[in-house]
């Protein structure tokens, strides 16, 4: 009888470790990035070359897209072919990406395009100097710089008669997020409104200078 107690208990102690274990295997980020593709309405996809050519804006369709990647296996060369497809940025090393991406017509037939980027790099240090490298990208835009809690940001907007240009740069930990929109006015944003509602991050409209 004791054994047989023993052996169930090591049963559910295994099952528990098992348990413990796949949840802790969960990316909370990459679960963050599914709630805003889906809110948004995003296809999923893992067609890295349809996505290249959507961000790239070589597609002349309306498109919402979605593509993510865990692990440095699959991650990397998402990065490399998608992200940094001009070799405009460093070469690094990324555990996990999401790649979002809107080209749509508001109410006026104008088109509205964003798209998104969140990674997750080794370590906080790679992380913090990778969020560096893009904002000094920023150059002499007028843009806002700080930090909420833990989230250090740069976000940028540009008003003018005809059009929105807006972009935001965020690192949490080893998290970096980016996104870039160009609109019609500012209310044309959806997708960077969901991920700074979703991600809890400062959003361009509330915090950049504008013109």
């Amino acid at each position: 009888m004791k054994n047989r107690l023993k052996k169930m208990s090591a049963a559910v102690m295994a099952l528990f470790v098992l348990v413990a274990a796949v949840a802790c295997g969960k990316n909370k980020i990459l679960e963050q990035t599914d709630i805003i593709a889906e809110q948004c309405g995003l296809e999923e996809t893992d067609d890295i070359d349809r996505v290249l050519k959507d961000v790239a804006g070589t597609q002349d369709y309306t498109e919402q897209v979605y593509l993510k990647a865990d692990g440095a296996e699959a991650a990397q060369p998402v990065y490399d072919v998608v992200f940094n497809r001009s070799n405009t940025y460093p070469k690094a090393e990324v555990t996990s990406i999401a790649v979002m991406y809107t080209n749509v017509l508001n109410s006026d037939g104008y088109a509205i395009r964003e798209n998104a980027y969140v990674m997750t790099f080794k370590n906080s240090k790679k992380a913090s100097e990778f969020y560096g490298h893009l904002l000094n990208k920023l150059g002499v835009l007028n843009f806002s710089k700080g930090k909420d809690g833990n989230v250090r940001y740069g976000v940028y907007k540009d008003i003018n008669e005809n059009f929105v240009v807006q972009q935001g740069i965020y690192n949490d930990g080893k998290t970096v997020v980016v996104f870039t929109g160009n609109g019609q006015n500012i209310n044309d944003f959806m997708l960077s409104d969901r991920i700074c509602n979703v991600m809890n991050l400062i959003a361009p409209d509330d915090y950049a200078p504008q013109r």
